[in-house]
């Protein structure tokens, strides 16, 4: 900035120097991305919040110590797809997605893992589709707000407690 003086009236006019204005955009996240089986890959859209399983084969399972690898992003999900193809839902896949509110399971799945849709306090309905034989034990453990869920005759075995705390289910199909 550069002043001006007028002598005859004492006042002071500034003069500016021209600026270039910065316009910035705010670009949606990345979708991230991994693997979750051997011939499975997930990604995790973090604008819409879909988890998307892809692939053939068996998912891998998950321990307590070693969780699915979109567990550090769990309250960012909120739908999750699994793509036909999928054979399983691997243990603890989808513990603790608390803000679930929509899963969709395809004819190929045949397993359902142990824990694998746990504490969840979003999910209202779970359709288990018609190649389902196997529900683990807790497979569907403590969905707090689980009103109806439709099992399959396909399903030839049914773990202890899969449906422990499910306190809220008022239609088994």
């Amino acid at each position: 900035t550069t002043a001006i003086y007028e002598t005859t009236t004492n006042v002071v006019y500034p003069t500016y120097e021209p600026t270039t204005a910065i316009h910035t955009t705010t670009l949606p996240p990345e979708p991230i991305s991994g693997v979750c089986g051997d011939n499975l890959t997930w990604t995790l859209d973090l604008t819409t919040g879909r988890l998307t399983v892809s692939g053939e084969g068996d998912m891998w399972d998950w321990t307590w110590d070693n969780p699915a690898p979109w567990q550090d992003n769990a309250y960012s999900v909120r739908s999750i797809k699994i793509s036909d193809g999928v054979t399983s839902l691997g243990d603890r896949a989808f513990k603790e997605l608390r803000n679930v509110e929509n899963i969709e399971i395809p004819d190929s799945v045949t397993s359902i893992g142990e824990f694998a849709v746990s504490y969840n306090d979003n999910l209202k309905t779970v359709e288990i589709p018609d190649g389902v034989t196997t529900i683990e034990k807790q497979a569907f453990f403590k969905l707090s707000n689980l009103r109806k869920i439709e099992i399959p005759g396909s399903v030839t075995n049914i773990g202890e407690e899969a449906f422990y705390g499910c306190y809220n289910l008022q239609s088994v199909l």
